[in-house]
Formats: structure tokens, sequence, C-alpha cells
């Protein structure tokens, strides 16, 4: 056979051999086109292991791709591990949104991919191949339940004084329950300051960023809900405030922080980002991010007396979980308390504070905006008058004048009564009817002791403000006494606009009363002040007895005359009839003749005839 005439000299195959060839090509082609079709087994959430965090992506062994016999998909997602990779195959524009990788004493926070895009909670459109690492921060919480703030040396929280950086960063920092220390620095905290292992650590963490800390400023809720949220992951949920728009740098904070229960929020509710934290908006929220609620059973024998907390209070168990030290087993609201070390109970009573007076009620808890014992208390459990400028003058008197450690409170009340007898001048001021209803005393005090001056209802009502501060439930009236200046006192125009007529033989006046062991003493600073005046230092009218009444006439019970109306003419019978008048009179005018027979009286009665050129004393 020639060479032309032989297929393979001639470079030609066998049909056989080409068709093999064909196949095998064809083979090869399909192989390859079934790794783009998508895995549906490889993306189910129940199917792939959680990841766990990665120290270095160079530390991880990627586990193995699939086999040719596996469902194909069209692009990898390796979720990066401490140990290992998970590797999964998604469709072009699908979107996913990875399983959480929890790690024991750690709070998974997110996913990012390996140019630090974070997976938001809605998840992300895969469009190319990702490397996914898990981010986390050291959780939050001691398990020893150890105390974290302390209260004062009487057993008082304090809890809407402020808190400090320092104090706030040294608290977080003990509550990691770790002994690491960060290499961070501040250009305000030398190494040598106690507070740098923490502030460096929180900083490295992220926590803390700036180049200072300003450790000694009060913190605002803005700045330590900036802390907080940098140990759990944030929600992604939007919601709305009085007060912050979404367009505040912060407003996702707070977003997160309604979210997790540890702020309120709502259309009308402030979320107030610049206000002081206070400390117990600090162990509120505290309480909620650590899952932290107190004893189960709630049993206050655990606890003991918080002067300022009552055991009915919401917060009441934030407060105890933050400052009495206990063990415990259980968490959230299964949390019981297998022992603790609590504060001394207190007693049925009153008691000061410095020169702050509090009280203790029959159910062993402090009283906080209440009453006890004909006293009003505030919301920190503080004897109040209802007026905070007034209970700020009121608590300056006392710091200067009064030491409850070393003295008795009717040795105070004393030290109070000649303070106004004292530091108080007089002048010109408003009148009362007699009779008025308790509540004017509060703007007369005020005036008066901001003013150092006053009439004698200036006189009386500063010295009713200081006695209820000391724990007497003390009264200020308006009346009348005696005067031996018929016709010239007994007139006149009250601070309503109405006309008083008294009896001829009686003038305005003002005092205070109070019942001390069942018995009603009278005080009367304006009147020992006028005493004091003519020379008189032995006479007084402080804790004076019932006899003082019928000695210079203390009343409340006057004739009122009301001011004739420019329209109309006064009713005919409106006024008491003049031989009526005459009678009360004469007999008043005998009583102030007998008070002549007295030494005593006629100083008294001298000093009166003094001041005739006055409206009133």
């Amino acid at each position: 056979m020639t060479a032309s005439e032989n297929p393979t000299a001639a470079g030609k195959l066998p049909l056989w051999r080409r068709l093999t060839e064909i196949a095998l090509v064809l083979a090869v082609l399909v192989l390859a086109g079934l790794q783009f079709l998508p895995r549906k087994d490889a993306v189910s959430p129940e199917a792939s292991p959680a990841a766990s965090p990665v120290a270095s992506p160079a530390a991880v062994s990627e586990t193995p791709a699939p086999s040719p016999s596996s469902t194909p998909a069209s692009l990898a997602v390796r979720l990066h591990g401490v140990t290992d990779t998970e590797t999964l195959y998604l469709a072009h524009g699908e979107t996913f949104l990875p399983e959480e990788a929890p790690m024991e004493g750690y709070t998974f926070l997110r996913w990012e991919t390996q140019q630090g895009e974070a997976v938001g909670p809605a998840g992300m459109v895969v469009r190319e191949e990702l490397d996914l690492y898990p981010v986390y921060a050291m959780k939050l919480g001691r398990k020893d339940h150890a105390p974290y703030l302390s209260l004062d040396e009487e057993g008082a929280f304090h809890p809407a004084d402020p808190l400090t950086r320092r104090e706030v960063v040294q608290t977080l920092y003990f509550l990691l329950d770790t002994k690491l220390v960060g290499d961070g620095s501040f250009l305000d905290l030398p190494e040598e300051d106690e507070l740098y292992p923490a502030a460096a650590t929180l900083k490295q963490l992220g926590v803390l960023t700036g180049a200072r800390l300003h450790p000694d400023e009060t913190v605002t809720r803005r700045e330590f809900l900036g802390m907080l949220c940098a140990f759990f992951p944030q929600s992604g949920e939007t919601v709305q405030f009085s007060d912050l728009s979404p367009r505040d740098r912060d407003y996702s904070l707070f977003c997160s922080a309604a979210a997790l229960g540890w702020i309120e929020s709502g259309e009308e509710v402030p979320a107030r980002p610049d206000e002081e934290l206070t400390r117990l908006e600090f162990v509120s929220m505290l309480s909620t991010a650590m899952d932290r609620h107190g004893d189960r059973d709630r049993r206050q024998e655990l606890v003991g007396t918080i002067l300022d907390m009552r055991a009915d209070d919401p917060h009441f168990w934030d407060v105890a979980e933050a400052v009495i030290p206990h063990r415990a087993s259980g968490t959230g609201a299964e949390e019981r308390w297998k022992r603790s070390t609590p504060v001394p109970t207190r007693e049925e009573g009153l008691f000061f504070l410095g020169t702050e007076l509090h009280a203790i009620d029959e159910s062993g808890n402090p009283v906080i905006n209440g009453s006890y014992a004909g006293l009003s208390f505030d919301e920190v459990g503080i004897v109040t008058s209802g007026d905070p400028e007034l209970d700020a003058l009121v608590r300056e008197v006392l710091e200067d004048l009064v030491d409850p450690s070393t003295m008795e409170r009717e040795d105070m009340l004393e030290e109070a009564f000649y303070y106004v007898v004292v530091q108080l001048r007089y002048r010109m001021g408003n009148y009362y009817p007699p009779g008025e209803p308790a509540g004017w005393e509060i703007d007369e005090a005020k005036t008066a002791l901001r003013d150092k001056a006053g009439n004698c209802y200036s006189y009386a009502a500063s010295f009713c403000v200081l006695a209820r501060a000391l724990g007497y439930p003390a009264q200020a009236y308006t009346g009348s006494v005696r005067t031996e200046n018929p016709g010239k006192l007994n007139i006149y125009t009250d601070i309503h606009g109405t006309k008083i007529e008294l009896p001829a033989d009686r003038c305005p006046h003002g005092w205070v009363e109070i019942e001390i062991d069942g018995e009603p003493l009278v005080f009367d600073p304006e009147m020992v002040y006028h005493l004091r005046a003519k020379g008189n230092y032995t006479a007084t009218i402080f804790m004076a007895d019932a006899s003082i009444h019928s000695q210079y006439g203390y009343s409340t019970e006057l004739e009122v005359l009301p001011s004739p109306s420019p329209k109309a003419s006064p009713v005919p019978d409106a006024a008491p009839e003049k031989e009526e008048i005459d009678s009360k009179r004469s007999v008043i005018l005998s009583g102030a003749k007998n008070l002549l027979l007295s030494d005593r009286n006629e100083i008294l009665v001298t000093s009166f005839l003094r001041m005739t050129k006055r409206e009133t004393f």
C-alpha cells in the first residue's frame, strides 16, 4: 500500500479514536459547566456550623472544595474561624446573612470583610467571592457578681449624682473580669495614674477613642452609650425621640440602646443626649445590658436599707446588684441570690445625713416622694418645702448653723429661731388676712432668707421652713395680737387686695406654732426682735405654752370687711354692727389696762406704743 493510501502515515486517525477524543472533550466541558450551578445544600443555615473567632487569616485552614459530585455554586463565600474556614457557594446577586459565631467569654458583634466592611443586620448582596471574619467584644459582666459601685458611709446611694469619666472607665474595665492591660494611651493620663490600665485597655478594645480622656469631667448620656454599645451588636432598628434627629451623629447608638431595652423611645420621649449621666441611669443600663436583675424572690433582708432607695422602686434591685456583695445562681429573671453582705436595716423614724433630714416609714423603707410625721420628702428622700430654690436657701443656712452629729434637735431648733431674730432686719412687706391657708409661707420665706429682711409674716415664714427642715411639723399662722394703740393698726389691705378691718385694739400679725409631745407651743421671732430692740433680752417667745395666747391675744378669728366695688355700693349690713364692735373693743381695752399692772408687760406695751407709726409689727 502506498503512503497516500495509509491513513496513519498520512497523519489521519481512525474514526473510532477520533470519536473517543470528542467524547472526552465533551465530558470535560460538562463537568466544568456544573461548577457554576448553585449548591442549595451548602447555604442552609441549619447545615452550616457556627464560625469561631479568628486571630489571623493566615492561621486558618480551608475546608476542602466540594467534590464534583456536590451541587455546584457560582461564588465562594468563606467564613473564617479560629481553627478552620467554612466555604459556602452562593448565586450571584443572592442576599446572604451569616449566622452568629459564638465564643465563650466574648460577645459576637458582626461579620466583616477583609476590607473592614460590616455585614449589616439585613445581610449583604453577594457579587463576588468574599472572605468574612467575625468581630467580637469581650463579654461585659463578672461571673462572681462583685459590686462595682459603693454606698456612702451612711448607706446612701445618691441616685441623682453624676459620674465622672474616671468612674465609668474604671467600672467598665472592672466588669470585664480580665487582667489584660492594653497599650492604648492618652495625652492627659500618665502611666502612673491608677486609671491607666483600664483606659489603655478600653482604648485598645475600641471602647474609648480620641487623644485625650478628660478623666475628671462628668459623662453625658451620649458618651456613655458610645462606650456601652461597643460591647454589643447594633440592632439596625430606627426609633423616634422628641429631641434627637436621625441626622445626629449618634442617632444609631440611641436606636440600638432603645432596641436593647436600655432606654425608652417614642415621639414624646426625650433622649437627652447631652445631659449628665446619673448614677441611677448608669446602673439601670448596665443591669439591663448584663441581664442581671437581682434576687428573683425580692428578699429585702439580703440587701438591708439603702437610705435613698425604696424596695418598691423599679430600679431598687439594679442598685442592689451594683452595691451589695452577693453570690448568685441562674441568670436573668431566674437569678437567685444564695448569700450576700447586706447593709444595716434602719428603724422607723427621722434621721440626718449631714444636715439633710430623711425618714424611714413603718415598712422599713425610706420616705421618697411622700410624707411622714407631717413633713414632705422629695425624690431622693430629703425633707422639702416643695420649692427647690427655698430648699437651697434653707440648706445653706443650716450647714453654717447646726451640726446634727453633735447637737440635740431642740438645740438646733433654738439656733434656727435666734438666727431669724438676729439675721433678719425689719422692713415693710405683704399683709395677709387672718386664717390664710397654708402655703403662703413659702414665698415669704424665700424672699426673707434671700434678702435677710421682712415683716412679721416674713419672720414667721422663715422660722417655719427652718423648723420643718429640722424635723418639726411647724405651722405658720396669720391673724392678730393686741395692741395698745387703738385705731392705728387695725385697718389694712391684704395681699389679695381685700380691705381688712380688725377691732381697734388689735393689729395684724404672723407667728408659728409647733406641737411637741402633744402640746401646741408658740414661736414668735418678730416679737422677740422688737423686744430686743427695746433692750429686753430676757423675755422670749420660744416654745411658749398656751398661756401666751391669753397674755398677748394671738387669734386667727377676726372680722373681715370687703373693699367696696367701684361699680356697686357696699351691701348695707356687710359690716358688723357698731354696738357689737364697741362692745368688743371695750372688753379688749379693759384687758389691756390690766396688763399694765405687771412690770413685765409694761415693757411690752411701751414697745407697742413706740410702733404706732407702723402699720404692722
